[in-house]
């Protein structure tokens, strides 16, 4: 395993500030609706699948016995799994400000209906 030199946990973190600001962006940008919620969504499993890669490096600088490379991969692990939180946060919300019926444009057809039934609905009414 490479030895964690500054360079390396510099990237580390330049990931996670890259992350925390394309979910700022994604969040306040001008693009609405349902297409913000599946970029929020899409951001927070990116940012599960590194939160992983985090973690295996972390178990393989455990097994190799380099104490401090693996709290700096389980640390960066669990800040990245916050900011994922977040970012479904932020995606939850976005969604709860949609209208609860979604048409797209479309509104309810209106029933054919026979013409002896409207007969007989005019019998009834009187």
């Amino acid at each position: 395993m490479v030895p964690l030199t500054r360079k390396r946990r510099r990237c580390c973190l330049l990931t996670l500030q890259k992350l925390q600001q394309k979910v700022e962006e994604t969040r306040t940008g001008s693009e609405g609706g349902l297409s913000k919620v599946r970029r929020l969504l899409r951001l927070e499993r990116q940012m599960k699948a590194l939160s992983t890669h985090f973690m295996d490096e972390g178990f393989k600088a455990h097994h190799l016995g380099q104490e401090a490379q693996k709290k700096h991969f389980w640390n960066a692990s669990a800040n990245v799994l916050a900011v994922a939180e977040k970012c479904r946060r932020y995606a939850r919300e976005a969604l709860q400000t949609q209208p609860r019926r979604l048409t797209f444009g479309y509104t309810p057809q209106k029933q054919a209906v026979p013409r002896w039934e409207r007969g007989r609905r005019d019998l009834k009414n009187g």
